[in-house]
């Protein structure tokens, strides 16, 4: 079921969870815990990268936050309004070669309960 909160957590090896699911065109809180002794990126992706340069492309990043050693960081986002599976990165100090994990993000379809009065 789609949840408009993520919370991904690095412990210096892994970032967990592998799949969030989130409703389309809703504000994401998005929650980056860092618990490692490194700066950690996370990067959510239109379009698979092939180089850093493209880390820095709006025509591949769809969005982007980092968190500094030992720390959270708290932000949100809106999320597309295209449902699909998008890949998500966490890369330790902006070094592509140190990317530790491939994340999906899953944008699905949402439909508002309307209210009965």
């Amino acid at each position: 079921m789609a949840t408009s909160e993520i919370i991904i957590t690095f412990n210096g090896q892994n970032c967990t969870p592998l799949e969030s699911f989130i409703p389309a065109g809703e504000t994401i809180q998005l929650t980056l815990e860092n618990n490692s002794n490194e700066k950690l990126s996370w990067y959510f992706l239109i379009f698979p990268i092939q180089n850093e340069s493209e880390l820095s492309s709006s025509e591949h990043v769809y969005y982007s936050v980092s968190a500094a050693a030992q720390s959270t960081v708290n932000t949100s986002f809106i999320a597309p309004q295209l449902t699909a599976r998008y890949d998500t990165i966490c890369i330790p100090n902006d070094d592509l070669q140190e990317k530790k994990m491939k994340y999906i993000l899953v944008v699905q379809p949402y439909e508002k309960t309307p209210s009965t009065k």
